[in-house]
């Protein structure tokens, strides 16, 4: 049954091209790609371009598989600016142009001259995420979009990790999950373990700094306030 997507899939088309997080069910929709289809093409969208952590590990992958992997912005970036989220107000973020996840589907499909797109979302995610999958069985037609890892749990995620020697990213290691969220324990693992890459965040997200100096205030005892 959790192989049932892959084993359909590879007999109907032999190029894809993967949505890759460097997240644990990403590596794992990557990995059953590169070994189950002839032509695969991944695309990274990034918060930040260019933080060491994450293209230490994209680069270890286009290594192992022999792929490129695209790095493009992630299509929610236009809501951070648009918002001005961790950043000041101007005039040129409001009028950010709204992105949607179609255009970067049309964008990959274009990019990677490919029709299909693999992504890892689980049926166990999330009711939404359930629902979508189970209306499908995991295959798409309509949007032309597949999902490797449908039907696998977390502990399946893991164990086939182990099982094909994957590692998980540094990030897993700071946090327990990979970066994209700009969440005060992401931000507080980075600026210990890679300030430099902390610097970049902060160039771009001047005023995530503020949720490091809440963090930090919370955690000094009251008799010291």
């Amino acid at each position: 049954m959790i192989y049932s997507v892959i084993n359909q899939t590879r007999s109907l088309f032999d190029s894809v091209a993967v949505y890759f997080s460097c997240g644990k069910d990403s590596i794992v929709t990557l990995d059953l790609c590169c070994k189950n289809f002839k032509h695969v093409t991944a695309f990274f969208m990034y918060l930040v371009e260019g933080l060491s952590f994450q293209e230490q590990y994209i680069s270890m992958c286009e290594r192992k598989y022999g792929i490129t992997i695209y790095r493009i912005p992630h299509w929610q970036l236009n809501n951070f600016y648009q918002t001005s989220t961790y950043r000041p107000d101007s005039k040129k973020s409001i009028k950010t142009p709204t992105v949607k996840i179609s255009d970067v589907d049309y964008f990959i499909r274009n990019t990677a001259n490919v029709l299909w797109i693999a992504s890892g979302e689980k049926a166990c995610d999330s009711i939404e995420r359930n629902g979508m999958i189970r209306s499908c069985y995991g295959i798409d037609i309509k949007r032309n979009r597949f999902y490797p890892i449908a039907y696998f749990t977390d502990q399946v995620i893991y164990n086939y990790m182990k099982i094909n020697r994957l590692p998980l990213p540094p990030d897993y290691g700071l946090f327990g999950r990979s970066f994209g969220r700009l969440h005060e324990e992401e931000l507080l693992g980075i600026k210990s373990k890679y300030p430099e890459d902390y610097n970049k965040i902060i160039k771009v997200f001047p005023y995530a700094e503020s949720a490091i100096k809440r963090a930090e205030y919370r955690s000094i005892p009251l008799s010291e306030v």
